[in-house]
């Protein structure tokens, strides 16, 4: 018996045909087609936040999920998961901690976004992110670092009085893998008597949109007090900007806003709601 297979979109066609042999000839018989749905898989994912990922592989109807939580691994995670109109129910479970998304997919389901909440090691994260379908970017440094930043974050001759040398000792250890005990950063401090909540005004360097929000302190996040703000800008997407302890002008600048270089977002927080 002679089998051939031929897959073709949506069937499977599997044909067969008998053979009768002799010691002399061989003579074949009839063909016999069987027609059967070919099984469909399609897999959709979603780039969303610090590069954060929802996989969503759909086969024959049922879907399973994943995500990547880019902060603790690059692999995925398995999920659970379940979608009811516009709302995308994800749980899973990893590295000791509990996720738990609930997002909103609208733009004809170009866009995702919503609120990440973490459990693990006697702490509570909330995340506030949007995203949106596809790959997440990549930036390739073959012509040397890109520049791109287009404004100061702050008026450095108005309100900014020091700034701290790169891998100083100032302020906490903000160092990679590489080094250690290390402050990987400069600080722009202002003079003390602008050392107060209300008093620096704070830009974005880019035209991009927020991506990402958490509030920095142990009070219910309110999307505007004490945040740390990503901002993806529109001309170099996989690279972040990450601002940190800004009091929001309004709890309209939620993820997925868009904004323009010089635009003033926030101010700086310097005194936080337990008096630090």
């Amino acid at each position: 018996m002679l089998k051939s297979l031929i897959s073709i979109p949506f069937f499977i066609v599997i044909i067969f045909q008998y053979c009768i042999a002799t010691s002399a000839t061989i003579s074949l018989g009839n063909k016999y087609y069987i027609f059967g749905p070919a099984v469909e898989t399609a897999t959709t994912s979603y780039c969303h936040g610090d590069f954060n990922k929802i996989i969503i592989t759909s086969t024959e109807g049922t879907d399973s999920y994943e995500i990547i939580f880019s902060a603790l691994s690059p692999t995925p995670i398995q999920a659970n998961g379940s979608r009811s109109g516009n709302t995308l129910i994800v749980t899973a479970s990893a590295h000791g901690y509990n996720f738990s998304y609930n997002f909103n997919i609208f733009n004809n389901d170009e866009n995702i976004k919503g609120r990440i909440t973490i459990t693990g090691g006697g702490n509570t994260y909330i995340f506030n992110e949007w995203g949106a379908r596809g790959s997440c970017p990549t930036v390739s440094l073959s012509g040397g670092l890109p520049e791109f930043i287009a404004n100061d974050f702050v008026n450095l001759s108005a309100d900014i009085q020091d700034i701290s040398l790169f891998r100083s000792s100032a302020g906490h250890d903000y160092s990679d893998s590489f080094e250690q005990c290390r402050s990987m950063k400069h600080y722009f401090s202002p003079p003390v008597s602008k050392r107060f909540n209300n008093t620096v005004p704070v830009y974005s360097p880019v035209t991009g949109r927020i991506v990402h929000l958490q509030t920095e302190e142990d009070i219910v996040d309110d999307g505007k007090t004490n945040q740390q703000v990503v901002i993806r800008p529109d001309n170099q997407p996989a690279i972040l900007i990450v601002m940190f302890h800004i009091d929001l002008l309004a709890t309209s600048l939620v993820p997925g806003t868009q904004i323009t270089a010089g635009q003033q977002h926030g101010y700086g927080r310097f005194i936080w709601t337990d008096g630090m």
